[in-house]
């Protein structure tokens, strides 16, 4: 009986001459054999797997931030399209009010307006946010698609 290795190198030969393609499947080294070098391909390809399930999880934690935005977006919208009624309102109320100072006229004009501003800035934000988290979770899910091709 052969050794192993010789035993192992033999089929090989045999195998090459009738034009065989040997593929080998290894297991995690023992501690006497740490230098295995087809492991190590093994672990290149177990970390890539855990690569790509880290950004799958990115993905998703985007798209529920992505979710969280569009909803504060919407909300942002009808606060915009509120206060737009609202200074419809008082340009209407101007007619009827007349009566009433311009002074508190002019001051509820400069409330209703800092109001709108500032609504305006947290939609902007929001958008702009959002547009950059579609733009991550686009990067992510085309970085995602690359690496499963090359597996």
């Amino acid at each position: 009986m052969l050794p192993k290795e010789l035993d192992e190198e033999l089929a090989r030969a045999h195998l090459a001459q009738l034009n065989v393609k040997l593929t080998t499947l290894y297991k995690e080294p023992s501690p006497t054999r740490q230098s295995y070098a087809p492991f190590s391909t093994n672990a290149k390809l177990s970390a890539e797997l855990n690569m790509l399930r880290e950004l799958h999880q990115s993905i998703e934690v985007l798209r529920e931030e992505k979710r969280g935005l569009e909803t504060k977006l919407a909300a942002m919208s009808e606060m915009r399209e509120k206060v737009v009624r609202l200074e419809a309102e008082l340009e209407a109320g101007r007619g009827e009010t007349a009566l009433a100072s311009k002074s508190s006229i002019t001051q509820t004009l400069s409330e209703l307006r800092l109001a709108h501003a500032k609504v305006l800035e947290g939609y902007g934000a929001a958008a702009s946010t959002l547009r950059q988290q579609e733009a991550e979770v686009a990067n992510l899910d085309t970085c995602l698609q690359a690496r499963c091709k090359l597996t």
